[in-house]
């Protein structure tokens, strides 16, 4: 495992814990700007240089993937070749919607450190109305001046399912395929200029596995029992001047079921939820 700063055109974008093993992220953490709407970009993909076998240091920057270049760069990390003719989407863990600063930080998103395979249709259908769902959330509902919204979303690997690549005739074990995907959301109020919005905000996880099916089921989970026992704690305590400690960014929890209560219900054919979706809050 190692951490990376993500850096594009000398600009650090967010932060990557990386599974060199099973060559795919664990998990991203980011601050959400809401500032800018840019279009997506998918004409180029780009490998990290401290994981390259041959690199010299010196420079941070991603690299533009170019097989013809880089076919030994994979020893640590995904390369494009990984996905040709894979059968799975070059999955994004960090999606482009999420980072809307400008152009380069939503480029900086399309790298083989921020990808892992996934079905097409859990992709594009299930947790591509998810990815929009929160952004909507976002923007509409953490609106208290001075707040700030953070977001962590990662993969879980499965026990031993792999992409494969055929070279001369052979196949080779390629880049774990994750058992699901999630994301971990916090509206930070701690921060929040006006005094009474201090403890109004909300925070939830939710995951969906990666299967080859277009509606697939999202579960919602507080942050404290989210992913139990699998990763470090996701979201930062708070102590008011009150003396109250707000544990891992759950302010409010009225306020999050009433979040979650409007994603669930605003949608009309994907994902499926379950019948009680905030029933462990």
């Amino acid at each position: 495992m190692v951490y990376i700063c993500q850096q594009y055109n000398n600009t650090v974008f967010y932060a990557t814990l990386y599974d060199t093993k099973n060559r795919i992220p664990v998990y991203r953490a980011l601050e959400l700007d809401l500032t800018y709407n840019g279009k997506r970009f998918d004409d180029k993909f780009f490998i990290e240089p401290m994981l390259a076998t041959n690199w010299g240091g010196g420079n941070f920057n991603m690299i533009k993937f170019e097989s013809s270049k880089h076919s030994k760069f994979g020893k640590k990390q995904a390369l494009g070749t990984d996905y040709s003719n894979s059968g799975y989407d070059k999955g994004h863990v960090n999606p482009q919607m999420f980072n809307a600063l400008n152009n380069d930080s939503r480029y900086a998103t399309n790298t083989f450190t921020n990808i892992a395979p996934q079905y097409d249709n859990f992709n594009q259908n299930t947790w591509a109305e998810m990815e929009k769902g929160l952004l909507w959330t976002a923007k509409n509902r953490c609106i208290f001046p001075g707040a700030k919204i953070y977001v962590i979303v990662g993969v879980q690997p499965s026990n031993n399912k792999y992409t494969e690549r055929e070279i001369r005739n052979t196949f080779f074990k390629g880049v774990n395929v994750p058992k699901f995907y999630w994301t971990a959301i916090c509206c930070d109020t701690s921060t929040a200029i006006s005094h009474d919005d201090l403890k109004k905000g909300w925070s939830f996880g939710y995951k969906a596995d990666n299967i080859d099916k277009k509606s697939v089921t999202v579960t919602f989970d507080p942050v404290d029992k989210f992913l139990p026992n699998e990763y470090l704690k996701l979201f930062t305590d708070y102590t008011g001047n009150d003396g109250e400690t707000i544990k891992g960014c759950q302010f409010s929890k009225d306020a999050a079921i009433s979040v979650i209560t409007h994603i669930t219900e605003n949608f009309r054919e994907f994902p499926i939820f379950e019948q009680n979706p905030t029933s462990r809050f």
